[in-house]
């Protein structure tokens, strides 16, 4: 079970890792402020110049592609 949960723990920081790798300046930074730096999605708008409701949608679309390709690279490595 061990080699299993290591096996299983290192193909999702590398699915993540490269899913990282795919997004561009400003969608690392909107994540870098949100769960980096705990700044809350008012701040983040403000600094952004959105309003609430569409850095929300940014957000889940992020949040989306996130589980989308993770969950992809995971099923194709048998994880």
């Amino acid at each position: 079970a061990t080699d299993s949960a290591a096996r299983w723990h290192e193909a999702f920081r590398q699915a993540a890792r490269d899913w990282l790798g795919t997004l561009d300046d400003d969608e690392r930074l909107l994540l870098g402020l949100r769960w980096r730096y705990r700044m809350s999605q008012r701040e983040a708008a403000r600094l952004f110049g959105l309003n609430e409701g569409t850095l929300t949608r940014r957000t889940d679309k992020l949040r989306d592609k996130a589980l989308a390709h993770i969950g992809e690279r995971l099923v194709a490595e048998g994880c």
